[in-house]
């Protein structure tokens, strides 16, 4: 009665056959994997509205997991004017994260590593109808990412029944990391020897991206859009990867402005 929604959901998954999970190698199978989500909704009736949602997913073997939060918040304090503010978390494991394909005598070899990824974004909207005829719409977003890659191992059954036959993971005698040249070497016969290496594919990443458009009817079925678009994007690793020393970089990256003008005439007999 009072348009507040609760709701959730579970699923359980007992395995998974992925065709793409070795980038067009054979199929991996995935362990079994549950996941579990709810939800909070406020009166939409009112000037000001409130979600939550949150996604939890843990797979067998503690083979992957991951939590993700989402707010919205939507304030329209006048029929003509309304913004929206909405943050969004994630952080999450993969054991079995595909690093890199090796070209071997005896065949292509799957690298595949454990990768602890965080991720955050916050997107904002403004609606604003200055007229019937007139109006104002803003979109923006900041997407800060980071990944480190650790337990690295190479596919030796992909789809063998029993989880540990999957793959052989590498010990610490069997690679290294050449911080130099930022590559992992692989010594598999640990004679010494390079048998192969990988680039690190550690990451961090941040963008922004924004869109502002002015629509103007300046006659009934002829319009006249101004739009201004900017994009900063960034991929540089920092010697701290934490989400603060990322978001203080992001506005340091040079932007890419775009400014468009499109006028359309409708012609009337």
């Amino acid at each position: 009665k009072n348009f507040i929604s609760i709701g959730g959901g579970v699923t359980w998954n007992p395995f998974k056959l992925d065709n793409d999970a070795l980038r067009g190698g054979p199929a991996l199978r995935y362990p079994g994997n549950f996941d579990g989500f709810a939800y909070f909704s406020s009166d939409f009736r009112k000037k000001l509205n409130v979600e939550l949602f949150y996604n939890y997913s843990r797979g067998e073997y503690d083979f992957a997991r991951s939590d993700y939060v989402n707010l919205w918040f939507r304030y329209q304090p006048l029929n003509y004017l309304s913004f929206s503010v909405s943050p969004g978390f994630n952080l999450g494991n993969n054991m079995l994260q595909y690093v890199a394909q090796i070209e071997s005598p005896g065949g292509p070899q799957y690298i595949l590593g454990r990768i602890h990824q965080a991720t955050t974004n916050v997107t904002a909207r403004l609606n604003f109808s200055i007229k019937p005829n007139l109006s104002i719409q803003y979109y923006g977003q900041p997407f800060l990412s980071k990944g480190e890659y650790k337990g690295f191992k190479k596919v030796t059954i992909a789809d063998a029944q029993d989880y540990n036959d999957r793959f052989h993971l590498f010990t610490e005698s069997e690679i290294s990391l050449d911080e130099a040249n930022n590559l992992y070497n692989v010594d598999e016969n640990t004679d010494g020897v390079t048998d192969y290496s990988f680039d690190n594919p550690d990451f961090d990443f941040v963008q922004f991206r924004s869109n502002m458009v002015v629509r103007w009817e300046y006659k009934p079925g002829s319009t006249l859009f101004l739009v201004w678009t900017q994009a900063r994007t960034g991929d540089a690793l920092l010697q701290d990867h934490s989400i603060g020393n990322l978001s203080e970089n992001l506005f340091n990256i040079y932007p890419n402005n775009v400014f468009l003008l499109k006028i359309s005439y409708r012609f009337i007999k």
